[in-house]
């Protein structure tokens, strides 16, 4: 239970790091288009609002369910 504990918080650490990196990420490129406090503030309550905010990114550390190949089992020209 000790190493479970342990490993729990090593990936909190991680996702942490992880959402300071797209944090910084996104002031970089917020300075590098010279984007004012009002454009700012509308990119991010936009992003925040449906239909975006629906939006699931798949990070590195979230299990993913492989899915099913699609694929035509017979000849389909048969």
């Amino acid at each position: 239970m000790a190493e479970y504990q342990q490993r729990s918080l090593h990936l909190q650490q991680v996702e942490a790091d992880f959402f300071a990196v797209l944090d910084k990420i996104d002031h970089t490129v917020y300075e590098w288009f010279g984007l004012s406090d009002q454009e700012k503030t509308h990119i991010e309550q936009r992003l925040s609002s449906f239909p975006l905010n629906q939006l699931q990114p798949r990070y590195p550390w979230d299990n993913v369910k492989p899915k099913p190949i699609k694929a035509y089992t017979e000849d389909r020209f048969a």
